[in-house]
């Protein structure tokens, strides 16, 4: 959370205050769905902890995409892809489970913030999405 503290003081309000537009790649939302309900070190105490940290922070972002992919598919990419596996790539079904059913509590509670996206297609197509989505939010917000 310090890291996400000077990140939001050292980039993300700096560009903001410029009039730029700031896309974060993973911040408040996955840490509570995977320190919290994945690793299961306690929903009740991580989510305390991140809404704490989140206060000193002082800093929400206006939206989040939570890009959703059935675990099954997940996998089916993970194992495609080059390279080592992360730490929480290397968890089992179990994990990745208790990971989405976080993310599912998250965008119950924040439903207004949350715009969920399906993305099991091609990542040609989810750019096309994403960029759609981006351009009608910042539509939205000229007027």
């Amino acid at each position: 959370m310090a890291a996400r503290a000077d990140h939001v003081d050292q980039i993300i309000r700096p560009a903001l205050e410029g009039g730029q537009l700031v896309l974060c790649d993973r911040y408040h939302h996955s840490t509570i769905a995977y320190q919290g309900y994945g690793v299961g070190r306690g929903a009740t105490d991580i989510l305390k902890f991140i809404d704490d940290a989140r206060r000193l922070i002082a800093f929400e972002p206006d939206k989040t995409f939570l890009l959703d992919v059935p675990p099954e598919v997940a996998a089916h990419r993970l194992a495609r892809r080059k390279g080592r596996a992360d730490r929480y790539e290397e968890k089992g079904a179990d994990f990745h489970d208790r990971v989405r059913r976080g993310f599912d509590e998250i965008e119950a509670q924040e439903s207004v913030r949350i715009i969920r996206i399906d993305a099991d297609g091609d990542a040609d197509a989810l750019s096309r999405i994403l960029c759609f989505k981006i351009k009608e939010l910042m539509a939205g917000a000229a007027q």
